[in-house]
């Protein structure tokens, strides 16, 4: 499950590098994505009428091999393939400026 939490956060990245020009700010944004997704896991574990959020948060899925849950494979695949692909194909369509 760290790998797969890996590729999703390595194909987030690329998919937000795909549409900007700064390494820093894709750095910034995959930082702020992973703290967001843990803030949600946190707030959603506090009342029971927020516990839906939990589902929106990668960190829920991830957990040692014991502990996955259910669906944590297919959706950090999912969200690794789609992210890749759509990265891949804004990359296609962007314009390279050559210094």
């Amino acid at each position: 499950s760290t790998f797969l939490l890996g590729m999703a956060l390595f194909s987030i990245g690329y998919l937000v590098s795909s549409f900007s020009s700064g390494s820093k700010k894709v750095v910034l944004i995959s930082i702020v994505v992973f703290i967001f997704s843990y803030v949600l896991n946190v707030v959603s574990g506090l009342t029971t009428d927020l516990s839906g959020l939990k589902y929106f948060s990668l960190i829920y899925y991830f957990g040692p091999s014991e502990n996955i849950v259910e669906y944590s494979i297919p959706i950090f695949i999912l969200i690794s393939v789609i992210c890749f692909f759509l990265g891949l194909q804004i990359f296609k369509k962007r314009d390279i400026s050559i210094r």
